[in-house]
């Protein structure tokens, strides 16, 4: 069970809140200016392919930068969602306290410090398709 008490709570919630709006105001502004900016725009009229190339590397680093945005919302929601049913700062590895500290840094953090070193050992190279 955890130890972190309501205002705690109430400060991690606060946290959560303006970490939820910086990354929707960025995706907001990111989505404007990618409408904006056309190919012909950052290539101008006469592009080859080596435009073409940083084009579409834009285009996927911007793809990138907003997924991993869309991920880091969804990690708020879980977070929010572990403080109604009264489970947020407790590892969902091995149910013992996370810490406020930790908390404090990493509002969304599932699990304690151990837990998550584990699983960094263990999952240290994200799968890939072997097609």
């Amino acid at each position: 069970m955890t130890t972190v008490t309501k205002s705690q709570i109430q400060s991690l919630k606060h946290l959560l809140a303006e970490r939820e709006h910086q990354l929707r105001t960025s995706i907001q502004e990111g989505s404007a200016r990618s409408v904006e900016e056309q190919f012909e725009d950052m290539a101008g009229p006469v592009g080859d392919e080596g435009d073409q190339s940083v084009a579409d590397m834009l285009t996927d680093l911007g793809n990138a930068v907003v997924g991993h945005q869309i991920a880091e919302l969804r990690e708020i929601e879980a977070a929010r969602d572990r403080i109604v049913e009264g489970t947020y700062g407790e590892c969902i590895d091995c149910g013992e306290e996370i810490g406020y500290r930790r908390l404090q840094v990493l509002p969304t953090a599932k699990r304690c410090t151990l837990c998550q070193s584990q699983r960094e050992r263990t999952y240290a190279e994200e799968p890939r398709s072997r097609l």
